[in-house]
């Protein structure tokens, strides 16, 4: 990726320490607990799992895993960051579209455009975890196929950038932009 890291990830940080006097537990649960981390210290699960979260009854204050975004853009109405039901995350960064898999930790970049037509104001994946939708600031709307990272289509209708993208659950991809309107496009 041209010789320079784009996500990177840090190392886990470490978890707090919990013993029955810093909390307060109903007795089933800090047994369900100790019977837990005889499991997990045995090797059976991973300690850091959403049953230790449970157990634990309080929410993560730190990341479990951070990644530099460089040319990530700060706008509060782009819509840049998007996790698909296949556990890829995507992230538009400047005029380009990385995908980051969370099982691996591979990253590729999925596509990147021109001058004219960035920088990528918006992604959405669709309902199968295969198709992304990524709107660009000259209002135009791309469906790509993650798996063999082709684009499927283009879409055009708007004339101001695409800050918002949403799958009905089904065919529909809806695209809103800031030309104040809002098109419904057949993503099949």
């Amino acid at each position: 990726m041209r010789g320079c890291s784009i996500l990177r990830i840090s190392s886990l940080l470490p978890l707090p320490s919990v013993t029955r006097s810093s909390v307060t537990f109903p007795k089933y649960v800090w047994i369900l607990y100790e019977h837990f981390l005889a499991w997990s210290s045995a090797g059976n699960i991973p300690f850091f799992s959403d049953l230790h979260c449970w157990c634990l009854g309080f929410l993560i204050q730190s990341a479990e895993r951070t990644l530099d975004a460089p040319e990530l853009l700060d706008d509060y109405y782009l819509n840049l960051l998007d996790w698909s039901s296949k556990n890829v995350v995507s992230i538009a960064l400047g005029n380009t579209v990385y995908l980051w898999h969370a099982t691996s930790g591979a990253i590729e970049e999925l596509m990147q455009v021109g001058e004219e037509q960035g920088p990528v104001t918006s992604v959405n994946w669709g309902p199968d975890g295969k198709h992304i939708a990524v709107g660009l600031d000259n209002g135009e709307v791309q469906l790509w196929d993650s798996m063999a990272l082709c684009k499927v289509r283009t879409m055009k209708g708007h004339i101001g950038r695409v800050g918002s993208l949403a799958w009905n659950g089904g065919p529909i991809l809806s695209s809103g932009s800031r030309d104040n309107t809002i098109f419904n496009h057949d993503g099949e």
